[in-house]
């Protein structure tokens, strides 16, 4: 059975009620190596101010982890483009205007290294920072999610920098087609308006719904206040970061690929999973764009004539899978020194570094270094 969609005294009618489940579908606060054995510090305890109760702050922990997770991200996932796709809804009243099948919740932007702000792509996929299977929404969370997007206000739109998007749903018709989208950031902005903006503010009487929908769903990260988000945040980076000097990035999780493996015979999804893993667990020093060195002190970096530098960033997941280095040798071999990479120091300017490491230097992944002129500015990936 097909929805087509209708509003009945705020409820679901009988026309709405749940139709066959389609075909499965064809973060991140800081850019952060191999499993570190150093064991984590404790969360702070819940007694300090503003902090929830443990409890929940391990329940919001383990959303976190589950969210953060690269094994679960649409960027990994073997999808493949629509053929004769139409394209979704994003905006409109009523919404989602179209009939569908299923609607499903999905986190988003928790993997380092991209940002998304839309859900479905052009050509049908599911969006690369989406984190999969997603969870379909039934009875009252649907209703809540669909009460929500019916409520428009006047009141004018306003914010401060660029939001992130942290959820998605995504309606699907009964082939598994994605049919319409509606982007969250938070509970306060969303997808939804009546402009060609991106995003707009969500109206006051819909707050409520939505958070309703995103917490019945059981998605995850569901936050009413921004106050409580952030502390929460702060105390999952206090368990989870790893700091060195003036740096940090992101206490590494084990490789989602075997050590054992053969860098040459790996697949495509093992090597879009072990780009994600390192964008994860990279040094926030090192991004996307080129950062410049010199030669100093004991430096193994040579000396350069004036105008010229030696310069090395982070690789953006598509750039990372093409150049992937087809190296025979197995991951577990050169882990050491990947991680040596991902704690900053891309070129190996560490000179006792760059003598144990030269023998698999050309295995290291998801890095591009340049000793010259300055390069110029990288692009950004077509569907960021």
């Amino acid at each position: 059975m097909v929805r087509t969609f209708c509003v009945v005294a705020l409820s679901l009618a009988a026309g709405c009620s749940r139709g066959a489940t389609p075909r499965e579908p064809a973060s991140t606060r800081i850019d952060a190596a191999p499993a570190a054995t150093s064991s984590a510090p404790a969360a702070a305890s819940g007694t300090n101010e503003g902090v929830p109760p443990q409890p929940e702050l391990e329940r919001y922990f383990a959303e976190i982890d589950r969210a953060r997770d690269v094994t679960t991200a649409a960027y990994a996932a073997n999808q493949k483009p629509l053929v004769g796709f139409r394209g979704v809804v994003r905006r409109g009243q009523p919404f989602p205007g179209r009939e569908f099948a299923t609607a499903r919740a999905y986190t988003m932007n928790h993997f380092a290294g991209a940002r998304c702000g839309r859900a479905v792509l052009d050509d049908g996929r599911l969006a690369p920072c989406l984190s999969l299977p997603g969870v379909e929404l039934d009875g009252q969370a649907l209703e809540s999610l669909l009460r929500a997007a019916q409520i428009r206000s006047s009141e004018p739109s306003t914010t401060l920098g660029v939001p992130v998007a942290s959820h998605a749903y995504v309606f699907f018709d009964q082939n598994g087609t994605p049919v319409a989208e509606l982007v969250v950031y938070g509970v306060h902005r969303w997808s939804l308006g009546d402009s060609d903006a991106p995003h707009d503010s969500v109206p006051r009487a819909a707050r409520p719904l939505l958070l309703d929908a995103c917490r019945k769903s059981g998605v995850g990260l569901c936050f009413a206040d921004p106050e409580i988000e952030g502390r929460v945040w702060k105390e999952w980076e206090e368990r989870h970061l790893e700091r060195f000097g003036t740096d940090v990035r992101i206490r590494p999780r084990p490789l989602p690929v075997a050590p054992t493996s053969t860098m040459a015979r790996l697949g495509e999804r093992e090597k879009r999973l072990l780009c994600l893993w390192t964008a994860q667990h990279t040094s926030h020093s090192l991004r996307k764009q080129w950062r410049g060195r010199i030669a100093e002190g004991d430096s193994a970096l040579e000396p350069l004539p004036e105008g010229q530098g030696h310069y090395e960033r982070r690789l953006g997941w598509d750039e990372c899978v093409q150049r992937f280095p087809s190296c025979e040798k197995p991951l577990a071999e050169v882990l050491p020194c990947q991680d040596h990479a991902q704690r900053g120091d891309a070129l190996f300017g560490d000179r006792s570094m760059r003598a144990r490491c030269e023998p698999v230097r050309h295995c290291i992944w998801g890095f591009a270094t340049h000793s010259g002129r300055e390069p110029p500015e990288i692009r950004s990936a077509p569907w960021e």
